[in-house]
């Protein structure tokens, strides 16, 4: 799933000046894991729509959501201004089923 997230930035964002999006994955205490990617793209457009509409397609965003991924996302800031944005999944700590 996090190279989906991170293929999905690197197709619908833009890298940053180096050429790279950025991948961090972290396992909360609560056994969740957190996939976020970085790309210097501030927008993301029909965000709403995706998060909360039929996600029925097995790519990107899609298929964190069809995994059961809480999907949110933020502008990053430098001194205030906008350099980009963080896509963020959310997976639960235990699975019900396959994946």
């Amino acid at each position: 799933m996090a190279g989906e997230i991170t293929d999905n930035a690197a197709k619908h964002g833009q890298p940053f000046s180096d050429g790279c999006v950025i991948l961090r994955l972290t396992v909360l205490e609560v056994g969740e894991l957190l996939v976020q990617v970085d790309d210097a793209d501030p927008c993301f457009p029909n965000f709403a729509p995706l998060n909360v509409g039929s996600l029925e397609t097995l790519t990107g965003l899609g298929f964190a959501h069809r995994l059961g991924a809480k999907l949110d996302w933020h502008m990053l800031l430098e001194d205030g201004s906008p350099v980009g944005k963080t896509v963020q999944a959310l997976l639960p700590g235990t699975w019900t089923e396959a994946a």
